[in-house]
C-alpha cells in the first residue's frame, strides 16, 4: 500500500481554512475498529493484535494529516492497542500453567464483540424504520428510480475516508498549484449544496475535478462530512462500492 506521506502532504489549521473535523461526532474508535476489522476480513473472535494495530494507527496519520481531529478517544484507543499489541509480545510467565495465561487481547475483543451485538440491533431497527417509513409516507418512488431494491448499502464515514484515500492515491503524482483565493470549508459547503441541488445528485469522484489542487480537494471531503453530519446530503453504495452523493429527501432536511 503506497505510504500516507506520498499521498497528503501535511495540512495545518489554516491551511484548511481554519477548520478541522471532530471525527467523534460522526463516530468513534470501536466504529473504526469494527471497520477494519470487516475491511480486512480479520475473525473478529481471533484479531491479528499486532495487523491491527498497524492499521489503527495508519489510520489516524492519515486523518490527522486532511485535518480531521483524533484527539481524545481515538487516541486513548491507539495507546490501548500499542499496550495490548506489547503484551502481547512478552513471552508468558514461566510459572503459568498451559492454557491459563490470559489473553491481552481480551481487553479489546470483549467491548468490540458487545459492539457488534450492539450494532446488529441497532440496523434491524433501521430496517424496520425504514419499512415503516416506505409504507406510509413518501420517499420510496424516489429511491427507487435511483438503484433496484437490494443495490444500496449505508455508508460509514469510513467509508467515505477509504474512498477519499483512494482518491488521493490517483492523484499523488499531481504538483500542488498556487491559489490566489483560497476558499473556506463552509463556502465549500454553500457551493456543494448550490452543486447537488440542481444535478440531483453525484458520484462521489465526480465532486473532484482532476484539476484541483491537494488543498481544494481536501478542502471539498471536510465540506462533505460537514454536510453529513448536518444532514445535508444522503450517501449510497451500490454492490461495486461506488458512493454517491444525494440532496436530501423532501422534508427531511
Amino acid at each position: 500500500m503506497t505510504p500516507l506521506s506520498d499521498i497528503v502532504e501535511p495540512t495545518t489549521t489554516a491551511q484548511a481554512g481554519g477548520w478541522r473535523v471532530h471525527l467523534d461526532d460522526y463516530e468513534g474508535p470501536l466504529d473504526l475498529l469494527l471497520h477494519l476489522v470487516r475491511r480486512g476480513q480479520m475473525d473478529v473472535m481471533n484479531v491479528p493484535i499486532a495487523r491491527l494495530t498497524a492499521d489503527y494507527l495508519a489510520y489516524l496519520d492519515f486523518m490527522e494529516r486532511v485535518s480531521i481531529d483524533t484527539a481524545g478517544t481515538f487516541a486513548l484507543m491507539a495507546a490501548t492497542l500499542v499496550h495490548i499489541k506489547s503484551r502481547a509480545l512478552l513471552p508468558a510467565p514461566v510459572d503459568a500453567a498451559e492454557g491459563d495465561e490470559e489473553d491481552p487481547r481480551g481487553e479489546i475483543m470483549g467491548p468490540l464483540l458487545d459492539y457488534v451485538k450492539v450494532k446488529d440491533a441497532a440496523e434491524m431497527l433501521r430496517q424496520r424504520e425504514l419499512l415503516d417509513r416506505d409504507v406510509f409516507i413518501r420517499g420510496q418512488a424516489e429511491l427507487g428510480e435511483e438503484a433496484e431494491e437490494g443495490e444500496l448499502s449505508t455508508v460509514s464515514v469510513f467509508d467515505l475516508l477509504d474512498a477519499f484515500r483512494t482518491l488521493l492515491e490517483t492523484r499523488r503524482e499531481e504538483p500542488l498549484l498556487v491559489e490566489v483565493e483560497q476558499e473556506t470549508v463552509q463556502e465549500r459547503v454553500g457551493r456543494l449544496s448550490l452543486v447537488l441541488s440542481r444535478s440531483g445528485g453525484m458520484p462521489f469522484r465526480s465532486l473532484f475535478p482532476g484539476g484541483a489542487t491537494r488543498r481544494e480537494v481536501i478542502i471539498t471531503f471536510l465540506a462533505l462530512l460537514e454536510m453529513v453530519k448536518g444532514g445535508m446530503v444522503r450517501l449510497i453504495q451500490d454492490e461495486g462500492g461506488e458512493i454517491t452523493v444525494l440532496p436530501p429527501l423532501a422534508g427531511v432536511a
